[in-house]
């Protein structure tokens, strides 16, 4: 019978997690500003635009065009970031 509640509250944290996630994703995302400039985006970084370009010509960030400037979604900025530890 232990065992049962144990189960039922574990899926439980586990639907509420990733409900809560989703949601704290969503707001997060309307808080940002829409696009950002590679001025911007090294700023946040917190590299040199030399280092921002090899980045981008990598493909690791996806970048977006309007006329001849270059745009980028701070979101898909921050999914780009690897965990080192």
């Amino acid at each position: 019978m232990m065992k049962y509640y144990k189960s039922v509250i574990e899926r439980v944290l586990t639907e509420r997690t990733a409900y809560l996630t989703a949601r704290i994703k969503i707001i997060e995302e309307k808080m940002l500003p829409e696009l950002l400039s590679i001025k911007e985006v090294t700023d946040f970084l917190g590299v040199g635009e030399t280092t921002f370009w090899r980045m981008r010509k990598a493909g690791l960030i996806p970048e977006y065009m309007l006329g001849a400037q270059t745009y980028f979604k701070p979101h898909e900025i921050v999914n780009c970031l690897v965990r080192t530890n």
